[in-house]
């Protein structure tokens, strides 16, 4: 019998049919099993009141955990457990473990009463506040002291903040400090139980609000309908499948006068029209829609919304056309960033750029059947494309339309492109293209024409996937260009490096290359490919990753020749799978001009730790003003902050990513 129900089976059981001799005889037994439990709460009482004055304050809750397991209906368990808890200054557990007691002890327990005061006594230390923040300045409060134990990040709307609890100076200098309060509802225990929410108690200084899985539009009115979101600014609804929309659109529209920022991923089959969202929410600035029927606004009324700033209609059931494109043009004036998908073809993209002038940022994604266009204004006033994007996400000739048009119109403007993209058969005119003004270039499929289109380049990435399929790609060396990317790990493998070998060395000679950047990922993309950078005199900035795999001498003399041929090297990137050695280490000792060395070791089954020797190395390069180390390959930060000390003059920086100087 376990102790979890032993103090039931020590109860006078009740008895359905009984003669007076057995009544007796089940009575007489029943309280010979009671007299070796009392003898047993009595000495574990006695034992936790020992512990708890002993200070062995897990062994007493222990005890009196048994305790309540023994009579659960006995005021004693609870009491020796809220003892404890009230010694450690647990209020709330005190509170906890009383009002669990009061729940099932008999209000004629002689104990009862203690009980019960100890709870009263609990809560009211528990209101008990030490208000010295009204005795600091407002501005070291709000801008130093609240964000040392907060963020503006979003708060469990069924777990109390205690930060917005201590007073109600504090609750204000919080809001003030955020600009208001963010909640995410639909992490809690009890979900149904609204009126757990501490959103509702704070209604009136939430801004953002966030809902998970959000299934019936009920819930939402039950949130905003019933409660003052004066402020509320921001509202995401996620996975809505609901039917009921009249009721959510009424919703929507109580919050609209602040409501600004709209997210709502709909479920398959939902009929919520996007124009009944515009219609209800008049002073949104953003309107972010997945998944619904249609972009189709042209039941909106014909007149503008000129606060509407950025529009995304993403993963619509049906195909987004050029007179849906039309229609939000001429609702939408002021849109600053447009997102549609699925579209047909490429004409809506040439609408968008025609119809509003100031967008400068064109990304196209060509993903199966069907284009994502996501068109933008950044930076400064341009009339024109300043920077063009397309790729695809799968091939197949069945995707690809013609370029050039488009390209043709915006040519003189661009001055960043990502080309990802197979041309269409028969589109001639895009090889005679020219770009005056096309400053960066990424080439991640095909595109080995344009290189030679582009007079001002000044930095290039070339993919291994364009080199397989276009060798050409190397035979142009852009005169101006001043920074090179060559990933090898995005693509197949290249069973001839010569060309890649020619390409580099016919850069030494270079007078603008100052920046190289080269990923390997196979073993056998190095070789030739290596050594072919010690030629690259001029560098000044290099950024390489090795295979995990690479032998240590194999590095070793790698940067051996490095150092005798890059002299004017300042900048050092490299990952590796290895802490470099002490061979690697005394080779960068003698880069006199190295300045800024990053690193990140990491093997293939994961990050590994740096050997301690290695801080001991970066202490004797003197010449370095500045050095970045991937986080996970310090065990402890005991050696870092040797190291600051030894070394003072050393910016050291500990980051959780390998980011470039």
């Amino acid at each position: 019998m376990s102790h979890a129900n032993l103090g039931d089976f020590c109860q006078q059981p009740t008895l359905k049919a009984s003669t007076e001799k057995s009544a007796q005889l089940v009575y007489n037994s029943t309280n010979q099993l009671h007299e070796p439990v009392q003898s047993i709460l009595s000495a574990l009482n006695l034992r936790a009141m020992g512990l708890r004055q002993s200070a062995n304050f897990d062994a007493a809750l222990r005890d009196a955990d048994v305790m309540q397991r023994l009579s659960t209906f006995s005021a004693l368990g609870y009491i020796r457990a809220a003892e404890v808890y009230s010694e450690q200054g647990k209020q709330s557990h005190v509170i906890d473990v009383c009002s669990k007691g009061l729940d099932v002890v008999d209000t004629k327990d002689p104990h009862y009463p203690t009980l019960l005061q100890m709870k009263m006594d609990a809560e009211q230390r528990q209101s008990i506040r030490i208000d010295f923040i009204s005795k600091l300045p407002i501005d070291l409060v709000t801008t130093t002291l609240i964000r040392m134990f907060m963020d503006d990040g979003s708060l469990d709307a069924w777990t109390p903040c205690p930060y917005l609890y201590v007073s109600n100076l504090w609750r204000d200098r919080v809001i003030q400090c955020f600009g208001g309060l963010r909640f995410r509802v639909g992490s809690g225990e009890d979900e149904s139980d609204t009126n757990l929410l501490q959103v509702n108690k704070f209604a009136r200084y939430t801004k953002e609000i966030e809902i998970p899985w959000y299934s019936e539009a009920p819930s939402l009115a039950d949130l905003v309908l019933d409660h003052d979101f004066c402020m509320l600014q921001k509202l995401e609804l996620i996975g809505f499948v609901g039917y009921n929309i009249r009721r959510l659109v009424t919703s929507l529209h109580s919050i609209s006068s602040t409501l600004t920022h709209l997210k709502i991923y709909m479920g398959s089959g939902t009929m919520l029209d996007i124009s009944e969202v515009v219609l209800a929410c008049p002073n949104l600035v953003s309107l972010w829609v997945f998944e619904p029927m249609h972009a189709n606004l042209s039941s909106l009324p014909k007149k503008t919304w000129p606060k509407l700033k950025r529009l995304s209609i993403r993963e619509a059931e049906e195909d987004v056309t050029p007179k849906m494109v039309a229609a939000i043009s001429q609702r939408f004036p002021s849109l600053n960033q447009l997102d549609l998908h699925p579209c047909r073809d490429l004409e809506s993209a040439r609408i968008i750029t025609k119809r509003y002038r100031h967008m400068n940022t064109v990304k196209l994604t060509v993903d199966g059947w069907d284009t994502e266009v996501d068109c933008s204004h950044e930076g400064n006033e341009c009339e024109g494309i300043t920077d063009f994007s397309i790729v695809e996400q799968y091939d197949g000739e069945e995707t690809r339309q013609r370029m050039s048009p488009m390209l043709k119109q915006h040519h003189t403007t661009i001055d960043s492109m990502t080309w990802g993209i197979e041309p269409v058969n028969g589109d001639k005119a895009l090889y005679n293209i020219q770009y005056p003004r096309l400053k960066k270039l990424s080439l991640n499929k095909s595109g080995w024409w344009i290189p030679r289109k582009a007079p001002v380049l000044q930095e290039l990435k070339i993919t291994s996937t364009t080199i397989s399929a276009s060798p050409s790609v190397l035979d142009t060396i852009p005169p101006n260009l001043k920074k090179l990317e060559i990933d090898l790990a995005r693509g197949p493998d290249i069973d001839d490096k010569m060309p890649i070998v020619h390409y580099l060395h016919q850069f030494s000679q270079h007078a603008h290359l100052k920046e190289l950047a080269i990923f390997f990922y196979r073993l056998n993309d190095t070789g030739c490919v290596m050594d072919a950078i010690p030629s690259l005199g001029r560098l000044q900035r290099l950024m390489i990753k090795f295979p995990t795999e690479i032998h240590p001498i194999e590095m070793e003399g790698f940067f051996d020749t490095l150092a005798n041929g890059c002299r004017r090297l300042s900048c050092l990137e490299m990952q590796c799978g290895h802490t470099p050695t002490t061979p690697v280490m005394d080779a960068l000792s003698r880069l006199e001009h190295l300045q800024y060395f990053a690193i990140s070791v990491k093997n293939g089954e994961g990050t590994t730790f740096v050997d301690p020797s290695f801080l001991e190395a970066i202490k004797k390069l003197s010449q370095l003003k500045s050095v970045r180390i991937k986080r996970t390959m310090v065990a402890n930060m005991d050696g870092i902050r040797r190291l600051k000390e030894q070394r003072p003059d050393l910016n050291i920086i500990v980051d959780d990513r390998f980011t470039s100087f």
